[in-house]
């Protein structure tokens, strides 16, 4: 009997020494940051806590690209503290769902620790077709495209200017302002000199004011082919 209570005794003062340690929580380990405008910026804060009963250190705080930065002022939490992590988001160049990625590593036991950002990427203009794909352009002939500049957000777009990579190309009927919700009409018209063997390739480079500076990039691809 002695020796039952001493072996009981034993084991219980070994459990404080087995989860003696630090131990991260993160609240929430995952936020989403709503919808946005392409170009705008998401702020936000994850609440790091040491639920352990030693010091817990951030030793490295790595993010899944260069779009989200990350700042943390205390990089040693006290048993029972908690500190925060602030982090950006810079939507510029992004489009549709989008999903970021923060790793801690820290001496937590498990070493590494990973939040998420999540959100939704609207863009303000488009232009229709996202690809204008002229197939065999006749040399010595002039044709022509339709394209549709939309303004998808609830507020105007205005400087709007489009430039023409090459110089076979040219816009015309182009708005220098969209009301939320307009569109307008553009006729890209396409020249292709009678001795031209080069791909009829460019970009259509279209910038506008909004919520954010907005900036486009259509590409034109074709191929000179015999005149009709």
């Amino acid at each position: 009997m002695i020796r039952f209570l001493f072996t009981v005794l034993f084991v219980f003062c070994l459990v404080p020494c087995v989860f003696a340690g630090p131990l991260i929580q993160v609240s929430p380990a995952v936020i989403d940051m709503g919808t946005m405008y392409s170009g705008e910026k998401s702020e936000q804060v994850f609440v790091i806590e040491n639920r352990g009963d030693e010091p817990l250190i951030i030793n490295k705080v790595r993010t899944s690209c260069g779009c989200t930065t990350a700042f943390m002022r205390d990089k040693m939490i006290a048993p029972g503290q908690s500190t925060e992590l602030a982090v950006r988001f810079n939507s510029a160049k992004f489009r549709g769902q989008v999903v970021k990625r923060i790793m801690l590593f820290s001496n937590d036991p498990s070493g590494r620790t990973e939040l998420v950002l999540r959100g939704q990427v609207n863009v303000e203009l488009q232009l229709e077709p996202s690809q204008v794909k002229l197939g065999i352009v006749p040399t010595g002939k002039v044709i022509e495209r339709v394209l549709k500049l939309k303004n998808l957000s609830d507020q105007a777009v205005e400087e709007i200017v489009l430039r023409c990579t090459s110089r076979q190309m040219r816009v015309e009927n182009v708005p220098t302002r969209l009301a939320a919700g307009e569109s307008a009409e553009l006729k890209l018209v396409v020249t292709v000199p009678a001795t031209m063997k080069a791909p009829v390739n460019g970009y259509l480079l279209i910038s506008g004011q909004g919520r954010t500076r907005n900036q486009l990039r259509v590409s034109v691809v074709g191929k000179a082919g015999a005149t009709l």
